[in-house]
């Protein structure tokens, strides 16, 4: 508000005052502070922050100042171990746990933990995955362009197309952080609601996922989409180790907000596909919850973990042959 600027304005003239009565005076005048002590107490002051920094490093941020059940739950945060392995911006995907691969996920960052727990699910039945992800810096938003000329954009247009001739690929999951897609970061303006990305844009974002989703069960796809698991207000260790119990994240009520735009449209997807709502897996009446049995469901604000992964594939467990 003006008021509140004003009142900043007022005080940095204080503050400013304070700093040159108590701070660049007193240091001037050589009779009270010599240079020599200057530079000791420089050297001393230097000494105890680069001490206290390697200390909390070497002792891993102090640690052991959580309870056992805090740091056993933290462990539990776990990313694919082949996270970076297969980020690979490549129409050629990412391909593991064996070679009999009829299964397929594409999609942004939220697919990379996804693609790992269905890996590990198929590779009991002796089957393979091959993994279709991409993220840069800024994620990587549904899109389904030709003339696309950006990273992503490319990527994908290549990437589904060549998805589409693989004739022994039977079943696609796809997934995106379609909230953040479709209007921007929730971190740091929670509760508030994020509104950065353009009618417009909002529009042919989504217009494109459905393009997506109709043109693999064109080719003879199953299809699977996979919608958001809701986001945490701040990173999951923050939550574990601010909380005794409970561990609370967003409210349901705010997440349905969040996705109101998403779930207005779900009859514009092809009736074909198969559509996965983690919300109830996550949320209770009035929470959606970090922690499920004492494990982490998530490795940051928004990410699921592998465990998380493997708790929202239960969903599909039928599917999975």
């Amino acid at each position: 508000s003006d008021l509140l600027l004003i009142m900043l304005c007022l005080s940095s003239f204080v503050t400013a005052y304070i700093s040159w009565r108590f701070v660049e005076k007193p240091f001037r005048d050589k009779r009270r502070i010599s240079r020599k002590s200057i530079f000791s107490c420089s050297l001393i002051g230097i000494i105890f922050f680069v001490l206290g920094g390697m200390s909390i490093h070497w002792k891993d941020g102090f640690y052991e100042r959580f309870n056992e059940n805090q740091r056993n739950i933290v462990n539990t945060a776990k990313r694919s171990p082949l996270r970076e392995e297969c980020n690979k911006p490549s129409d050629e995907g990412c391909s593991y746990f064996g070679g009999n691969i009829e299964w397929a996920t594409f999609g942004d960052s939220h697919m990379i933990e996804l693609s790992y727990a269905l890996a590990e699910m198929l590779r009991e039945k002796n089957k393979g995955l091959i993994q279709h992800t991409f993220y840069g810096s800024t994620g990587c938003r549904p899109v389904y362009d030709e003339n696309a000329k950006d990273h992503c954009g490319q990527w994908s247009y290549k990437t589904l197309n060549s998805l589409k001739g693989k004739k022994e690929i039977k079943n696609v999951m796809v997934s995106y952080r379609i909230g953040y897609a479709l209007f921007g970061e929730h971190a740091g303006i929670y509760p508030k609601f994020p509104n950065e990305i353009g009618v417009e844009e909002r529009e042919k974002r989504w217009k494109d996922l459905i393009t997506i989703l109709e043109e693999l069960i064109h080719y003879d796809k199953n299809v699977f989409l996979i919608l958001q698991a809701p986001e945490l207000p701040i990173e999951i260790r923050t939550i574990v180790f601010n909380s005794k119990d409970g561990y609370e994240g967003v409210s349901r009520k705010w997440w349905e907000q969040r996705m109101s735009y998403v779930t207005r449209r779900l009859d514009m997807v092809p009736s074909e596909v198969i559509i996965i709502d983690p919300k109830d897996i996550f949320c209770d009446e009035d929470y959606c919850y970090a922690v499920k049995n004492n494990k982490a469901l998530y490795f940051d604000d928004d990410h699921l973990s592998v465990y998380g992964s493997k708790e929202v594939l239960k969903l599909m467990a039928s599917y999975i042959k």
